[in-house]
């Protein structure tokens, strides 16, 4: 069969509009930043009075409604840019970008009232933070509060990359303040998730602005950038642990800066290599971010690092970053217990003279062929840009054709919620129903009556999220021909069992194949010992092919063996290259196995090769050394 390489999967995808559409998936997180700081997108005016706070709050509804009707199904809103509050506070004051004065109440809440319009339309509502800025000119706020009441907590940076100031993440005490101001917000809103932006340790550098706080708490032997970075991860795991204590249900993310690193050292340190080609800021080193470390050790949902340059761009190539990414974040959080998962979206630009409808639409393609279990996604900054670009029109016709989901944490433990009952759709195209349980949104399909509803495992039939017990179908054409199903979902995102409406007495079987256009696999070589096995566990891309079968080869069976399963098992010393053929499209994935650890004598001609057998019910392994015939179980042990 014909294979094709990623570029010309790709292109074809471009070129093609049924095949971008069949490739929406079910699943996806689509947002926009929505920027306040310097009120980029929102809000534009001030609330100074009654008519600007109503002035703010129809700009907000129309900028949700915009979203909304782009099939984008979450918003990430700033309500802390620099140690100020968009929400009620007892701990920072009322951001000047509401009223145009720090501390002055705006006469609502805006957080509130975000959460309700985005619930109202079915849509997820983040809190995004800025963590430790505190202004981005030094000295711009004056004598008031943190610079008032705890000057020790500030450090001034005069860099030429930022030239303000900063609450030092060396002091425990303001961890521990920033875990009081985020949890006060969680206990307080109803918030679906909080994401942290890339502003921990300043752009530009740190070297002596932080000197009190390692004089007092940086141990002798550690080294600074170890230290600083230390400081930031205790951080982040101790919001996450406080997150999870009282609603695990709230999404916690990052979206660091998109390289992590350009040393090798680094990344061998954690057992891997860094994507060819990428040159740039290295994070690690200059902000003092290790996100391999928050994924290793469990305290982010998900990682969205802002990939903000082109699938054209030679030194930062987006599809580079991208699938370096969706590979580290599955090497990592595969280790994970519990079945924990932490998922890859990615942070994209769409405000530079570059970005088009065709490159973002190629950017989220490549999100998708990276995010491991089938749980992409994209966060566009900034949501102005995303509406003047032509990005809402231009991806719904493209490769955000359909509604989708956001990704469930299914992991997490959860009550099964039952489906609606009382059903009815009345003649003004109204459809209510009722429910029981605590379910946090609805997920509404409309599919032709006697036809299959796909709805378990497509988002071809999804019409609606609802955020009520109601919804209008008044744009659904021919609605007594039409059959409904409606799926309660919960605060993790999990969809439940279905109630059906106008449903036809006998469903036709659709028989319509879904072809595979693709196959990705995070391992692309390995060690193993002899004795050792390793399950390569690819994705087939799309997740609901109707053939998924891969056939497996080894190269030298007798230095390693592959499964059916995609197993693989170190016989002997020496390198093999474990092919994996989907027999549908002969899509094709490698992995190059170093096997180590046997009799330590390289294999020759002359040697007789290993082999697998069966005794008794037992897998073992055949090996000839010194010209005796020896059985070994799999973990090495020698069959006397």
């Amino acid at each position: 069969m014909r294979r094709l390489s990623l570029l010309a999967f790709l292109l074809m995808m471009a070129l093609s509009t049924s095949v971008m559409n069949a490739a929406n998936p079910k699943r996806e997180f689509r947002a926009t930043w929505l920027t306040t700081h310097y009120r980029i997108d929102w809000p534009s005016s001030l609330a100074t009075s009654s008519s600007g706070v109503a002035a703010q709050q129809r700009q907000l509804c129309a900028l949700l409604d915009t979203l909304k009707a782009g099939n984008i199904n979450a918003v990430m809103l700033q309500v802390r840019p620099t140690a100020d509050a968009f929400y009620q506070s007892s701990y920072e004051p009322w951001s000047h970008n509401l009223t145009g004065t720090r501390g002055q109440y705006p006469g609502y809440d805006p957080l509130q009232y975000a959460i309700d319009e985005c619930h109202k339309r079915g849509m997820e509502c983040h809190a995004w933070v800025n963590p430790f800025r505190y202004e981005v000119n030094a000295g711009s706020y004056g004598n008031v509060d943190i610079r008032a009441n705890h000057p020790d907590w500030l450090l001034y940076y005069s860099n030429g990359s930022y030239n303000g100031t900063i609450m030092d993440p060396g002091l425990p005490v303001v961890r521990e303040y920033v875990r009081d101001v985020m949890m006060e917000m969680i206990n307080n809103y109803d918030v679906d998730g909080m994401i942290w932006d890339d502003y921990f340790y300043p752009y530009g550098g740190t070297t002596t602005e932080d000197s009190v706080s390692q004089r007092l708490y940086k141990p002798a032997e550690m080294n600074v950038g170890d230290w600083r970075r230390q400081n930031v991860n205790i951080t982040i795991e101790m919001i996450y642990d406080s997150i999870k204590a009282v609603k695990p249900w709230v999404r916690f993310g990052m979206a660091p800066f998109g390289i992590w690193t350009t040393q090798p050292a680094v990344a061998a340190s954690y057992g891997i290599t860094l994507p060819q080609g990428i040159v740039g800021l290295d994070d690690y080193a200059v902000q003092f971010c290790d996100p391999l470390a928050w994924i290793q050790g469990g305290y982010v949902d998900y990682i969205a690092p802002q990939i903000y340059w082109s699938t054209a761009s030679v030194g930062q190539n987006y599809n580079k970053l991208a699938n370096w990414w969706g590979s580290v974040t599955q090497h990592f959080s595969d280790q994970l217990p519990e079945g924990r998962r932490v998922h890859f979206y990615s942070a994209n630009n769409d405000y530079s003279d570059w970005v088009t409808v065709s490159e973002e639409a190629a950017e989220v393609r490549a999100n998708r062929l990276a995010a491991p279990y089938d749980a992409p996604g994209a966060i566009f900054y900034n949501t102005t840009n995303y509406k003047t670009k032509g990005l809402i029109i231009g991806l719904k016709g493209n490769v955000f054709a359909e509604k989708a989901l956001p990704p469930a944490m299914d992991w997490f433990a959860h009550d099964t919620l039952a489906p609606p009952t009382n059903i009815s759709l009345n003649a003004d195209g109204l459809l209510t129903w009722d429910h029981a349980d605590s379910a946090s949104r609805f997920a509404v399909y409309v599919y032709p009556k006697g036809t299959a509803p796909e709805y378990e495992t497509s988002s071809r039939y999804l019409y609606d999220i609802a955020g009520e017990n109601q919804l209008s179908l008044t744009k659904v054409a021919n609605r007594d021909n039409q059959s409904i199903i409606i799926c309660a979902l919960d605060r993790f995102g999990n969809e439940f069992a279905p109630a059906f409406y106008n449903r036809a007495d006998t469903e036709v079987v659709d028989t319509i194949e879904v072809h595979v256009t693709g196959i990705k696999m995070r391992l692309t070589e390995t060690r193993l010992r002899v004795g050792e096995a390793i399950a390569l566990n690819p994705t087939i891309v799309p997740s609901n092919a109707s053939i998924k079968t891969i056939v497996w080869t080894s190269s030298d069976e007798n230095v390693a063996y592959v499964f059916d399963t995609g197993t693989v098992m170190g016989l002997s010393d020496g390198t093999a290259v474990i092919t994996g053929t989907t027999v549908d499209g002969g899509y094709q994935v490698q992995c190059t196995v170093t096997v180590y650890g046997g009799d330590g004598i390289e294999r020759t001609a002359e040697q007789p090769t290993n082999a697998l057998i069966m005794q008794d019910g037992q897998l073992l392994i055949l090996r000839r050394i010194a010209g005796e015939e020896q059985l070994f179980t799999p973990n090495g042990q020698r069959v006397k």
